[in-house]
């Protein structure tokens, strides 16, 4: 069974690699973080935030050398491989405790260097910013609705920053576990018999 799946994941990733690279090869350069959405860069910006976040120079929105390229095809082939895993996982309700043991931690981190880069001065392009910007907005609701004044539109104190982002960890950790709950009621209505 193990090596089964190893199989699969190992072809899973190869048509991944396959995938990105070709999709970086078709899009201009300009394109890779353009504005104007299309099929092709939206399958490639789990890769291109984690290159613009990680490698990127200021002012810069496309890779310039094979170095970057490389670091999108990488970084979006493990960003679909994780997505998948996971949505196996719940599917065969492989859930268990130690999972939200990992997860709100990571959410809360994660969070949280959002919160701060989203509120600091330095320049975002919005390919990058608007995802990571939806991922906390319920976290910044939840500070605004609590903590917020009538006109301000998302924490700048630490301590405000650091409940946005504990609110957002809280809601996606119960949106997780919403989303394993169903499945699992749903796996357990088919796999019942019919009486």
């Amino acid at each position: 069974m193990i090596q089964k799946v190893q199989k699969r994941s190992a072809l899973a990733a190869l048509v991944l690699v396959i995938a990105t690279t070709v999709a970086l090869a078709v899009l201009p350069a300009n394109e890779i973080m353009a504005l104007r959405r299309t099929a092709l860069n939206v399958f490639v910006q789990p890769g291109v935030i984690v290159w613009w976040l990680v490698m990127a120079g200021p002012n810069q929105f496309s890779p310039t050398t094979y170095a970057g390229y490389e670091a999108i095809v990488v970084a979006n082939t493990g960003c679909w491989l994780q997505a998948m895993w996971f949505m196996f996982n719940v599917a065969s309700g492989a859930v268990t405790r130690r999972w939200y043991a990992i997860a709100a931690p990571v959410l809360t981190m994660a969070s949280l260097a959002i919160v701060v880069m989203r509120e600091s001065n330095k320049m975002i392009p919005s390919v990058v910013r608007d995802p990571l910007s939806r991922f906390v907005d319920p976290g910044v609701t939840v500070w605004w609705l609590v903590l917020g004044n009538l006109f301000q539109g998302s924490p700048s104190s630490r301590s405000g920053m650091a409940f946005a982002a504990l609110a957002n960890a809280g809601f996606w950790t119960f949106v997780f576990w919403v989303l394993v709950v169903a499945v699992g009621f749903v796996r357990r209505k088919v796999s019942k018999p019919r009486s």
